[in-house]
Parts: C-alpha cells; sequence; structure tokens
C-alpha cells in the first residue's frame, strides 16, 4: 500500500515543481536494495526501509531519501500496534495536507521518533492536531515542512518523554511554546520559524530545563534581555540566540556553563561590556557577539 501511494504519484506539489500531467518516466522513483521488485518480495520484512523485530512484526519504516511522491496513505495505522520509527526525511515532493491527510500520525501512539523533515507536509495553523497523542515519542523533527502558523501549547502537553526537538525553518509565527518547559528535553532546535515573545519568560527560572544540552533560538523575533537564569541551566553545550531583538548586557552568569563549547549572540542589540567572566570557560570553542553594541 505504501508502495503504491507514493511510487511515482502525481500531487499539487509535483505539478507545482514540474508541470500539470507530467509522467514520471525520467523521475527516480523508489529505491530498491536489490533487483528484486517489491511483488517479487513475499515477507514485508524483505522491503526497502522496513524493519521487524525477532516475530516478524514491523518496528520501522526507514524511507528517507527515497523519492516519495504522492500522499503517504492512513493506511499505515494498521502498524499503530508496533511501529516505533517513521523516518520519512528528505522526501521532498510527499504531500499530506491539512488534517484529512495528518490524523493518521495520532493513532501511531508508540512511536519514538518521527521524522518528517524536508517533506511537503502541510498544516497552516501550527503542527498538526493528531501530534499531541503521540505521548511517547523521544525524537520529534520537523523542519523544513510546509507547516506553519502559530503552535498550540496543548501540542507537547503529553509528550512526557520527548528529548529534541528540531522543527527549525517554518513559517510558525506567535509565542515560544511554553509546555516545553515541561518536557525532558535535551535538545531544541527552533531556529528560523518566526517565532517570538520574551526569552526571560521562557527560560523561567531555569529549573525546568535540566537537562538541556542544546538550544537553537537563532533567526527569531525573540525580544528581552539574556536572562542570568540561563547560568543555572549548567548542562548547556551550545546556545544559539543569534539574530533576533535581544537587548541589554550579556550576563556575567554565563561564566557558569562550565560545559559550554559555543555560544552564538550576534546580530541582536546587545550593549555594554562582554563579560570577562567568560574567558574561564575552558571548552568554550566559539563565542560570535558581532553586529551588536558591545565594548571590550
Amino acid at each position: 500500500c505504501i508502495f503504491y501511494a507514493t511510487n511515482g504519484v502525481a500531487t499539487p506539489i509535483t505539478d507545482s515543481y514540474f508541470w500539470p500531467g507530467f509522467t514520471f518516466d525520467w523521475l527516480q522513483k523508489w529505491l530498491l536494495e536489490d533487483s528484486y521488485t517489491l511483488a517479487q518480495r513475499r515477507e514485508e520484512c524483505d522491503w526497502h526501509g522496513v524493519v521487524c523485530d525477532a516475530n516478524g512484526v514491523v518496528t520501522e519504516l526507514n524511507l528517507n531519501q527515497n523519492y516519495l511522491t504522492g500522499t503517504f496513505p492512513k493506511e499505515t495505522v494498521i502498524l499503530a500496534p508496533s511501529l516505533k520509527i517513521l523516518n520519512l526525511e528528505r522526501n521532498t515532493l510527499l504531500s499530506n495536507r491539512g488534517k484529512d491527510e495528518t490524523w493518521f500520525l495520532g493513532q501511531l501512539t508508540q512511536l519514538t521518533l518521527l521524522n518528517l523533515a524536508e517533506t511537503s507536509f502541510e498544516y497552516d495553523m501550527g503542527l498538526p492536531p493528531a501530534l499531541e497523542h503521540l505521548v511517547n515519542l523521544e525524537y520529534l523533527i520537523a523542519s523544513e515542512t510546509l507547516f506553519s502558523g502559530p503552535i498550540d501549547d496543548y501540542i507537547f502537553a503529553n509528550m512526557n518523554s520527548l528529548q529534541s526537538l528540531d522543527l527549525q525553518v517554518n513559517n510558525f509565527e506567535g509565542d515560544l511554546p511554553m509546555t516545553l518547559k515541561n518536557l525532558p528535553l535535551k535538545y531544541v532546535y527552533l531556529g528560523a520559524t518566526s517565532l517570538n515573545g520574551d526569552l526571560s519568560t521562557f527560560i523561567g527560572d531555569g529549573s525546568q530545563f535540566a537537562e538541556l544540552q542544546e538550544l537553537w533560538l537563532d533567526g527569531n523575533d525573540i525580544t528581552g534581555p539574556i536572562p542570568t537564569q540561563l547560568g543555572g541551566i549548567t548542562t548547556l553545550k551550545s546556545l544559539s540566540l543569534t539574530s533576533n531583538e535581544l537587548d541589554g548586557q550579556i550576563p556575567s552568569e554565563l561564566a557558569a556553563l562550565t560545559n559550554m563549547a559555543q555560544m552564538f549572540f550576534y546580530r541582536n542589540k546587545l550593549t555594554g561590556a562582554i563579560p570577562t567572566e567568560i574567558a574561564s570557560l575552558t571548552k568554550l570553542e566559539t563565542f560570535m557577539v558581532h553586529e551588536n553594541d558591545l565594548t571590550g
């Protein structure tokens, strides 16, 4: 079903890339691991991108960079009891649009990883509401899609296992999602998402980000000063706040981030002197603060 729904199937996305009614004769189709056709493979565990457990039950679909087109089929829900990984990354012509074509994702409740990066999955009111049901997710990757609009906080409210969130390069707009503070996140990538809001409000006292290692919020419309509370998130190794609307001084409290390897603060409205305490960060390899009004 997945093969026939996504192998050389035209959609409005393919029409916009090429021309209406074009044929796929010259366009790369599904990759197969050997010369056998799909029809000749009697066991689904032998199909390209399919991983099964010892009992022959499908647990993973790794179809990234596989030249998928068409619409990923809702019939995938028959795999819901066992499917843990769905990786569709870099299938630019794969197009699921709106609630009607994304609802099935919410039925895949055993997923620990969902990767929709660089696809043409589309929803214009933030993230598809079906995602709120994926309570076992550890990795959610949806960078460079056609998702847009404000993100509702409830989407993340029950993702209590989420460790990594990558939503970069989407036109979301609206405030930074506050429910992220309640999750055991280690990696947060929200660069170039048109999000806004006050950084101090998002960080709070810092205690709710106790496991955070990388925070990238660059290329947005985030305002306020760099909060001193960031210095309390001592697990941080990488912090990118470049190309925002941040003002005020760089807090000396950042010198408590002894695991920090890279900090990017350039293209903001920061003022004052660069704290001399920053020099004590022995693991710091990159510190970029140009295009501000700093001294020292």
